[in-house]
């Protein structure tokens, strides 16, 4: 697993999965997850946008199809919180 550790990504494109990040701050990103291994260490997520693939999109589609997830990615509620 790639450690990125005490940076600023602003604006930039990439792959959550494989990664782990620790005290960083994501902000204007896209951030394409696809259902790996992904560990956010008191790491802030700020005016990103969330782009699901493969098993992480058909994840998505499940809890949607059995109602326990909204369907419309605008009532998923607000995903810059820090993580802990």
């Amino acid at each position: 697993m790639q450690v990125v550790s005490g940076v600023t990504i602003e604006g930039e494109s990439f792959e959550l999965d494989g990664k782990h990040f620790i005290d960083c701050t994501l902000l204007n990103c896209i951030l394409e997850y696809s259902g790996g291994e992904v560990v956010l260490e008191r790491t802030h997520i700020r005016g990103c946008r969330h782009v699901f693939y493969g098993k992480a999109k058909l994840t998505l589609h499940y809890l949607q199809g059995v109602g326990l997830m909204p369907y419309k990615p605008a009532e998923w509620g607000e995903f810059s919180e820090q993580v802990q």
